[in-house]
């Protein structure tokens, strides 16, 4: 649990200590987890009352920096698609012609039920 960064945690296994049920258990708590925001609003309180004002703090700086980050990357993946369709001359396919779908009608040309067009 610490190597994922939680800290201050009781954990104990239930039933069968095998590898398999153990990690699948540890699988199953982490997907349950929820962030403050979500058990401020459970609660029906603040994010500063569960975890602390200086701890609140911290998070609204890392949730604006998330935002900025996401931003950032999605606005170069805008750019990138931008720049790919403009290469292609907006059309898909990377520029293949209608001919090279369809195939060029010579050797391994199985249209016609068998017999190669020569």
């Amino acid at each position: 649990m610490e190597s994922v960064g939680i800290r201050d945690i009781l954990t104990k296994s239930l039933g069968s200590t095998n590898a398999a049920n153990t990690v699948q258990a540890c699988l199953k708590g982490l997907s349950e987890l929820r962030t403050a925001d979500e058990e401020a609003a459970l609660r029906g309180k603040t994010v500063a009352e569960i975890v602390g004002k200086k701890q609140a703090d911290r998070l609204a700086i890392a949730a604006a920096n998330h935002a900025e980050q996401a931003a950032q990357a999605r606005a170069v993946r805008e750019e990138e698609a931008r720049d790919s369709r403009s290469s292609t001359g907006g059309r898909r396919g990377g520029g293949s012609n209608e001919r090279d779908r369809r195939g060029s009608g010579e050797r391994g040309d199985r249209r016609s039920g068998g017999e190669r067009r020569r």
